[in-house]
């Protein structure tokens, strides 16, 4: 899903690029280009942060605050950038939605890999992290995982 949504990404940054050097940025290229844009962060955000959360199962808030950081951190410093073709283009916008499509395909294709020499670990241990707690892992109907304390 995260792939899907970053090309998904990238094609909308295409499309506004295009419909700023060729037509002029009309309406219905912005519009179709925000709405793929947004439907990609649905897809990346949500789905990342859930992987995020499942690589620090034992501090599930550490993950969700380092993607804060940065988030908000990319936000503050790529907003002024878009605005730097004034109000008459929006090619800077489309290009740092290329870059920032690019550079999150290369971050997930190149930089998150999984390695396959080592065997694929556990998603959820047999027992608690921290207390050792018996667990009852599985699978619920729509294809999620889930981990419960076992019965006494």
């Amino acid at each position: 899903m995260i792939l899907t949504g970053q090309v998904l990404a990238l094609a909308a940054g295409v499309a506004m690029l295009a419909g700023a050097l060729w037509w002029g940025t009309p309406l219905l290229v912005s519009m179709g280009s925000f709405f793929a844009l947004m439907v990609a962060q649905g897809l990346i955000n949500t789905n990342g942060g859930a992987m995020a959360s499942s690589e620090v199962p034992a501090h599930p808030g550490t993950s969700s605050a380092v993607l804060g950081l940065v988030q908000w951190t990319t936000a503050g410093a790529v907003a002024p950038m878009a605005g730097l073709g004034g109000i008459n283009t929006a090619v800077p916008m489309a290009v740092l939605m290329i870059a920032g499509a690019v550079l999150s395909l290369f971050g997930l294709l190149v930089l998150a890999r999984p390695d396959k020499k080592q065997p694929s670990k556990n998603f959820f241990p047999s027992t608690h992290p921290v207390c050792d707690v018996p667990r009852i892992t599985g699978i619920t109907p729509w294809g999620g995982r889930y981990s419960e304390p076992a019965a006494p």
